[in-house]
């Protein structure tokens, strides 16, 4: 059976520490830090923490 959006949502939170190394909220710290991530911040933090 397909997950809702509000699911998927909810899985991807409960796992970014896991796959990335960092919280939700240890991302969304350092995307509103300025300097590059400014300019574009997904571009920034798939080259910054691009997990192999």
């Amino acid at each position: 059976m397909a997950r809702s959006p509000e699911e998927m949502a909810a899985a991807m939170i409960a796992n970014m520490k896991e796959k990335t190394g960092k919280t939700l909220e240890q991302w969304v710290t350092l995307a509103k830090k300025p300097g590059d991530v400014d300019k574009n911040v997904k571009t920034w933090l798939k080259t910054a923490y691009e997990q192999s």
